[in-house]
C-alpha cells in the first residue's frame, strides 16, 4: 500500500514538476514551481520502501539520503514558489542567502551521512543511531531546521502578499499556506521522534504500512503527501486560474488598446511576450504610455474612453520616461483600473456603428 502510494504520487508529481520548469527554462519563466514538483516526486519516488531495498543494495541507507536531499531541494523550491506568487521581489542578498543556505544543508548532509559508521542496509531508519553518532544527530538536526526554516519563510512570505491578492491568485496562496501547515505538521512530528530517540530508551523509528498507522505515521508520512497533493492544487489554481484570468483580461482590454496603438504607434513596446501574462502586461504597459502621450489625465472611465475616441490617429507623442521604461507593479491592479475604461470604451464604439 505505501509503496503504491509513493511510487505513484511520486512519478506524477515528478512528471508534473519536470513539465512545468522546462515550461519555465523554455520561456525564461520563474523556476519554483518546478523545482518544487521535481523534487516532492523525487523525495516520494527514492522514500518508497521497495526502491530504499534497491538503493541499499549499492551503499547502506541510500535511499534515505537521497530522499533527504531531494526534500530539501523542495523546501527551497516552495519558497521559491511562494515568492514567486507574491510577487516578492527580493533583493539579490536574500536570494544568494536562500541558495547558499540551500546548498550548505544539503552539504553537510553528504558528509554527515557517508562519515556515519554502521549504517542500517535496507530502510533507512536511524533513530538508533542519535544518541550514539554525533555525525547522525548532525545530520538529522541540519535537515530539520533548513526544512523548518524554509517552510517558515515560506509561509511568511504568502502571509504578508495575501491581503492585497484577489482571484485565482488569492485562492493558490490560500491553498499554499495549507500546504505549509501540513508541513509544519510534519516538521513537529520529525522533532517529537528526534527528541523521544534521545531522552529515551525507545530509539526505534515507525515503519509505516499504512497512512493510519499511528499517530506518528499521520503525522510524518500522512500529513507531507497530502501536504504535496495540496501544493499541485495550489499550482492548478495560481497557474491555470491566472492564465484564465489573464484571457479574459486581454479579451476585455483588446478594443482600447487595439485603439490606443493605433492613434499613437509610437508606444508600442518589443516587450517579449511568450506567455499569456506577457501579453497581458504588453497590453497595459502600451496602454498606459498611451493615454500619457495623448495627454489624458486620470477621470472617470467615460471620459478617458471619449478622449481617446476623440483622438486623432497617428499622434507622435510619446509617453514620459525612456521608451520601455514603464512597467506595471501589480498587473492585476493596473488590470483592475483600465477595465472600465475599456469597456465604456467598447460600449461608445459600439453606440457610434449603431
Amino acid at each position: 500500500m505505501i509503496d503504491l502510494l509513493f511510487l505513484t504520487v511520486g512519478a506524477a508529481t515528478l512528471l508534473l514538476g519536470a513539465a512545468r520548469l522546462l515550461q519555465a527554462l523554455r520561456h525564461g519563466r520563474p523556476r519554483g514551481v518546478g523545482i518544487a514538483g521535481v523534487a516532492f516526486g523525487g523525495a516520494l519516488l527514492t522514500l518508497a520502501p521497495l526502491v530504499q531495498q534497491l538503493e541499499s543494495q549499492l551503499y547502506p541507507s541510500l535511499g534515505r539520503l537521497v530522499s533527504n536531499l531531494f526534500t530539501l531541494t523542495a523546501a527551497y523550491g516552495l519558497l521559491v514558489t511562494a515568492s514567486d506568487l507574491a510577487a516578492e521581489q527580493p533583493s539579490h542578498t536574500r536570494r544568494c542567502a536562500r541558495f547558499l543556505s540551500w546548498l550548505a544543508a544539503e552539504t553537510v548532509l553528504v558528509v554527515c551521512f557517508f562519515a556515519t559508521p554502521d549504517l542500517p542496509q535496507g530502510l533507512g531508519l536511524f533513530g538508533h543511531l542519535y544518541r550514539t553518532e554525533p555525525t547522525m544527530l548532525a545530520y538529522i538536526a541540519t535537515f530539520t531546521v533548513y526544512f523548518t526554516v524554509a517552510v517558515a519563510d515560506a509561509t511568511r512570505v504568502t502571509v504578508a502578499a495575501l491581503p492585497p491578492a484577489r482571484g485565482p491568485l488569492r485562492k493558490g496562496m490560500v491553498t499554499l499556506l495549507v500546504a505549509c501547515g501540513l508541513f509544519a505538521v510534519y516538521v513537529i512530528g520529525k522533532t517529537a521522534l528526534i527528541v523521544n530517540s534521545l531522552v529515551t530508551t525507545d530509539t526505534a523509528e515507525p515503519f509505516c504500512r499504512h497512512l493510519l498507522d499511528g499517530p506518528a505515521c499521520l503525522a510524518t508520512v500522512t500529513a507531507p503527501i497530502l501536504a504535496v497533493f495540496t501544493g499541485v492544487l495550489a499550482l492548478v489554481l495560481s497557474t491555470a486560474g491566472l492564465n484564465l484570468a489573464a484571457r479574459r483580461a486581454i479579451r476585455d482590454l483588446t478594443p482600447l488598446h487595439q485603439a490606443i496603438v493605433e492613434r499613437v504607434p509610437t508606444v508600442r513596446r518589443d516587450l517579449r511576450a511568450t506567455t499569456t501574462r506577457d501579453r497581458l502586461v504588453r497590453a497595459v504597459v502600451e496602454i498606459d504610455d498611451g493615454l500619457l502621450a495623448l495627454g489624458i489625465s486620470p477621470g472617470p472611465p467615460e471620459h478617458i474612453a471619449q478622449a481617446v475616441r476623440r483622438a486623432q490617429p497617428g499622434t507622435t507623442g510619446h509617453p514620459t520616461g525612456p521608451a520601455g521604461a514603464s512597467q506595471p507593479g501589480d498587473v492585476w491592479s493596473e488590470v483592475e483600473q483600465l477595465r472600465p475604461i475599456a469597456r465604456a470604451y467598447t460600449r461608445l464604439h459600439r453606440e457610434a456603428r449603431v
